[in-house]
């Protein structure tokens, strides 16, 4: 996901190439779903999910914007779901985002690693660790 650049016949710089980094790649879609789908416990399931499931298949040097994005969903669903019956259907992991009996049960899917990242944006907005885990 680097960008690249492309050069005239003497070397010279002439075109750059400005691709999307990893946490560009992962930031913009999953800010613009949080933020649009945020009062939704079915998107905030799906998505929580998602981030859940790539910590847990990604490299690690990839998971530090994936925890800040965790985090920041942590966040979101406490401002939106004020009841803590909401809260608590909002913090489980559910890929269809239906719920039910066996989504409430599923532990497999509760494995939310402690924020260890270092990345600046994460360390200037987040504080504390995420709501409920250690």
């Amino acid at each position: 996901m680097n960008g690249g650049s492309g050069r005239d016949a003497q070397g010279s710089v002439r075109l750059l190439d400005r691709l999307p980094d990893w946490e560009d790649f992962v930031s913009l879609p999953v800010t613009e779903v949080r933020h649009f789908g945020g009062e939704s416990i079915q998107v905030a399931r799906r998505l929580r999910a998602m981030l859940q499931g790539l910590i847990q298949t990604l490299p690690e040097e990839r998971a530090g914007v994936l925890r800040l994005e965790l985090n920041l969903l942590d966040r979101s669903a406490t401002r939106f779901f004020v009841q803590a019956a909401d809260q608590a259907m909002a913090d489980v992991s559910d890929f269809q985002g239906v719920g039910g009996k066996r989504a409430m049960n599923d532990k497999r899917m509760d494995l939310r690693p402690a924020p260890k990242c270092d990345h600046p944006y994460y360390l200037a907005t987040v504080a504390g660790p995420p709501r409920g885990r250690s």
